[in-house]
């Protein structure tokens, strides 16, 4: 059965109200044997005492007015006299009336009271023998009244020892129920106490120790370690709790595992989040996703880098032969100028192959820089995809710069050759009219020769240079 803390708490509370309840009835029982024994004593059986004590008193003042009248012969108290004995018999029935339950009591009352009738007569024979003046019989009748009178007493007192014998018993009962009573509440409090304690103790037990195995379970994940596990198997919210641990730990584990799985670049996963309030499971499927579109475009920027490396490599080429042919062309007019003697046709014609190749060269540097500048576009766009992607693609980011910065060097190396260029097409221009004026100024000849060797030197350094 599922007991929660709620439950738990209200049972341990009702449990300790139950025992405090039982104290109270106890102690209420008890309280209430204490109260009717003692009504017992006060209503019962101390007015039976007061009465036969005062049946006592009664007597001994009836014979004491009939020895007094006895001296006095004074009729008033021969009245009073008298008067106790309606008193003695009215007492006498009252006290039947009480001793009814009680047989042997009963008896000693009636015995008394037919004795006490032998001593009212004798007490009446007292005083008409003192009226008629025969002193000798009323002297003989007061000590047979008198006998009689200490008979009475003895039995009115014997009454009244064993009504205090009751008195003493009942009060003794009573103190047997208070201490009984007094036990009782004492052991079942502390039996209260103890319970109380023990469900305390279990409770708190049951509740700090799961709540302080969740506690260090979560305090582990905090400093990123999965691997801590909760022991808790109780059915109560702990129970829930470690339940809800364990189901976060799994999930937790599994996230661990994709981020992992990523950070290899194992991008073949298929991610889905548990529910659309999944932060992290919707961010993996998010960056698996544009990861594969990142990786994707940097293939396709790979390739068309790998294209415009081609072509630059391809127009280099070009360059190269293009540098050889001027190389040719110039060592052609070097030995032209030194056969001058053949004539400036041949000069001329050579010059104009030398112009035919320098288009060439200028035609292949303009292709080369073609070539260069969408070499350069298309590094541009690698550096811009990969600094999207910079912190996952950081390979990809510094092979395209690297390649930006071989492409910007061949760049200038481009430019530097076409400015070369320009300068050997200008030094063959000044050339060719030089050699032009060839046949006009046949004198200059030598000097034309020595300044043609001068322009054979510096283009055959170029085109090593070039080359």
């Amino acid at each position: 059965m599922k007991l929660n803390i709620k439950t738990k708490l209200i049972g341990g509370f009702l449990v300790v109200v139950g025992l405090m309840v039982v104290v109270g009835v106890i102690g209420w029982n008890g309280l209430s044997a204490v109260k009717a024994a003692t009504d017992h004593i006060v209503h019962e059986q101390l007015p039976k005492d007061e009465k036969l004590r005062d049946l006592q008193f009664q007597v001994a003042l009836q014979g004491e007015l009939y020895f007094e009248y006895a001296l006095t012969l004074e009729e008033e108290v021969l009245k009073k006299a008298r008067l106790r004995t309606k008193i003695i018999r009215d007492e006498a029935m009252l006290l039947e009336g009480e001793l009814a339950g009680e047989p042997e009591m009963l008896a000693k009352l009636r015995q008394f009271e037919a004795e006490y009738e032998k001593f009212h007569n004798e007490l009446e024979l007292v005083a008409s023998y003192y009226a008629a003046g025969d002193t000798v019989a009323g002297v003989k009748a007061i000590h047979i009244a008198v006998a009689q009178e200490e008979q009475l007493e003895l039995e009115l007192a014997g009454l009244a020892h064993e009504v205090e014998l009751q008195m003493e018993a009942s009060f003794a009962g009573v103190e047997r129920t208070y201490s009984n009573a007094l036990n009782l509440i004492i052991g079942v409090s502390v039996l209260a106490v103890v319970v109380a304690m023990s469900l305390a103790w279990f409770l708190s037990r049951s509740i700090s120790n799961g709540v302080g195995k969740v506690s260090n379970g979560l305090r582990r994940i905090s400093v990123g370690d999965l691997t801590a596990k909760v022991d808790v198997h109780s059915s109560d919210e702990i129970g829930e709790m470690a339940r809800a641990y364990a189901e976060m730990q799994a999930y937790l584990q599994e996230a661990s595992d994709v981020a992992e799985r990523i950070g290899k670049g194992d991008l073949s996963m298929t991610v889905t989040p548990r529910s659309e309030q999944d932060a992290l499971g919707n961010a993996f499927a998010h960056m698996v996703t544009n990861l594969r579109e990142l990786i994707g475009k940097v293939g396709e920027t790979a390739t068309g880098l790998s294209q415009a490396s081609g072509q630059l490599s391809n127009a280099a080429e070009q360059a190269g032969h293009a540098t050889q042919g001027i190389a040719e062309v110039t060592q052609q007019v070097a030995r032209g100028a030194e056969e001058q003697s053949q004539g400036s046709q041949d000069i001329a014609h050579g010059m104009n192959q030398l112009s035919s190749a320098i288009g060439q060269v200028a035609q292949g540097s303009q292709e080369q820089s073609q070539s260069v500048d969408q070499a350069l576009s298309i590094v541009s766009q690698v550096s811009q995809a990969t600094s999207e992607v910079a912190t996952s693609a950081q390979g990809a980011a510094d092979g395209a710069r690297q390649a930006n910065q071989a492409a910007r060097e061949g760049s200038e190396m481009v430019s530097k050759t076409i400015d070369g260029m320009g300068r050997i097409k200008n030094a063959v221009d000044s050339a060719s009219d030089k050699m032009t004026k060839l046949g006009d100024q046949s004198a200059e000849i030598g000097k034309i020769v020595a300044v043609i060797d001068d322009i054979a030197a510096q283009t055959n350094l170029l085109a090593l240079n070039a080359a």
